[in-house]
């Protein structure tokens, strides 16, 4: 009688490991073959419910962003800045997140589908800034939309720059670096309480 595999579980497995072969290695860690090792499986197990590295390091990418979207909502009592510090890599699961997303870019520069999902990555979060704006009256009732969308597109993309930073000289961006960069990045474009 054959072993019954619960398919949501075995896909996490395999993502979880994909996650952790990207982080101790790069892309270039992640095949079927050393996929099937790490999880003592036949390859066959890993085709079974991936059609290819594409979709294996896709899997890896939403898992990851799944997880910030979660650190997110636990942050939401603590005000926009919680949640935008929420994001950032100020702790060893969101830096991990960093990580993938990054080493996922260069791959998505060519495919078209892992382009696509990146594109819409930026536009779900650029998005949940400007909700997050609105929701909180954070800007003059006369900030038309085009200028409430570029406000928020600044507000990710001074995310993504402290990220960054932090990412490739974290003895430089700690924790407190990060927030205050933030910090005063959204002063820049955010009016002072009143």
């Amino acid at each position: 009688m054959p072993i019954e595999v619960d398919a949501d579980q075995r896909k996490r497995e395999v993502v979880e490991a994909a996650h952790a072969l990207i982080l101790e290695g790069g892309l270039g860690a992640v095949t079927v073959r050393s996929l099937a090792a790490r999880l003592d499986c036949s390859t066959t197990a890993i085709t079974h419910y991936f059609a290819d590295k594409s979709d294996i390091v896709l899997a890896s990418y939403r898992h990851s962003v799944a997880r910030a979207t979660e650190r997110r909502s636990r942050a939401a009592n603590l005000g926009l800045e919680g949640q935008f510090e929420a994001i950032l890599p100020l702790e060893q699961e969101s830096r991990d997140d960093w990580l993938i997303y990054i080493a996922f870019w260069p791959m998505a520069l060519h495919d078209p589908v892992l382009k696509t999902e990146q594109r819409m990555g930026n536009r779900k979060l650029t998005a949940f800034v400007e909700e997050g704006l609105v929701k909180g009256n954070h800007l003059p009732a006369s900030t038309s939309d085009d200028e409430r969308h570029a406000i928020a597109g600044r507000i990710v993309a001074a995310i993504y720059g402290v990220a960054i930073q932090a990412i490739f000289d974290p003895e430089d961006w700690p924790a407190e670096r990060q927030r205050e960069a933030l910090r005063r990045s959204l002063a820049c474009w955010l009016p002072a309480p009143a």
